[in-house]
């Protein structure tokens, strides 16, 4: 490899012989027979890609709480309609929900992940709504070679594609697809069996011309089947509620899920028994405390919301290794609509192992 030195500095270059294809005194040839894959971690700078609910985690991205999203004036804001915000809960205790998640920070430290930061402006100026949320890095996809950027459903969120666009340019992460027209899909519907088996919810977050528009996409990076699985959904009263697919559902180990039966069809039943899944059934008491939104760190050890004795019970007799932290806070803040926010929607894995195959 030559180096050559320039008034704007000193660059590598390599020899001809050694760029595909080439041949002296001929024009250069395209390069149709190379793999956007073979080129993901040279060109890009990391082999992006959390195809997973069970892999080791590598890489994931947080959003702090935003001190100025929970100042006087907003909370005052949020105070005219609570049932339309989510926050029928009441307001989070704001040194709370920093001590809890400066803990759930270290646990993933400890673990060896990489975190990294979504680093969203003070205050997010949404298209209805300011400020909007974009705490929720999980609302995205992370396929095998980059990301899917959502279209959210609730006008209270509507907005923060923007940032999550902004943020993984800088990070040097290609965005596969952004959702458009009139598509809605949000990421915390999408929850994967295995790397190439993932089941999509449609409901309130995300309609069926979301789904059709991202399913391509899927199919690209190797998914050979897309499941869908059908929500319930309020109608007037939407207080427990939970209207993401992963409120309601977590694969926990290899075969073995957390689920919350009442919230999705029969049909998803019998898929998961079709393909061998142990259910673990939680109650209606626990789910609306996030016992279903639960991060595998790595095959074997999970990470759950304090305060779900009978599920996380459950796990240990399954021979997992259980964490279990204080989310209160978090969950009051109306994430999942009165109870659905724990530790997948609070984190967003970019590089992530395979895990166990079906």
């Amino acid at each position: 490899m030559a180096m050559v030195q320039t008034r704007s500095g000193t660059y590598n270059l390599r020899e001809l012989k050694d760029i595909p294809h080439y041949e002296p005194g001929r024009p250069p040839r395209p390069l149709f027979d190379i793999g956007f894959m073979e080129e993901l971690e040279p060109m890009w700078g990391h082999k992006w890609g959390a195809q997973s609910a069970l892999g080791k985690i590598r890489v994931v991205m947080v959003t702090p709480p935003n001190r100025e999203e929970l100042a006087p004036e907003f909370r005052e804001f949020r105070r005219q309609d609570p049932a339309f915000f989510g926050g029928e809960r009441g307001e989070p205790d704001v040194a709370l929900l920093q001590s809890q998640f400066e803990y759930f920070l270290s646990i993933l430290r400890g673990e060896g992940i990489e975190v990294v930061g979504m680093n969203p402006p003070p205050v997010t100026q949404g298209l209805y709504v300011t400020p909007c949320g974009v705490t929720d890095s999980g609302m995205c996809v992370m396929l095998n070679g980059g990301v899917i950027i959502p279209r959210l459903a609730l006008a209270t969120r509507r907005g923060g594609e923007v940032y999550w666009t902004k943020r993984f340019a800088e990070l040097g992460c290609p965005i596969l697809y952004t959702v458009h027209g009139y598509g809605v899909f949000e990421g915390g519907n999408v929850a994967w069996l295995d790397p190439k088996h993932v089941m999509i919810g449609v409901g309130l977050r995300c309609n069926e011309e979301g789904v059709r528009q991202v399913e391509p996409i899927f199919r690209m990076a190797g998914v050979e089947e897309i499941h869908r699985v059908y929500l319930t959904s309020y109608v007037e009263h939407a207080i427990g509620n939970q209207h993401h697919l992963r409120s309601s559902f977590s694969m926990v180990g290899e075969r073995l899920c957390v689920l919350y039966p009442p919230r999705m069809d029969h049909s998803t039943i019998e898929y998961l028994r079709s393909k061998k899944i142990k259910l673990i059934e939680a109650p209606e008491r626990e789910m609306l405390n996030a016992a279903c939104n639960i991060l595998s760190l790595r095959p074997g050890k999970v990470l759950i919301t304090a305060g779900n004795p009978v599920v996380a019970g459950r796990l240990r007799a399954e021979g997992l290794e259980v964490l279990e932290m204080e989310w209160s806070e978090t969950v009051k803040r109306g994430y999942g609509a009165a109870g659905g926010g724990g530790p997948i929607c609070s984190s967003f894995p970019l590089i992530r192992e395979p895990g166990p195959m079906l």
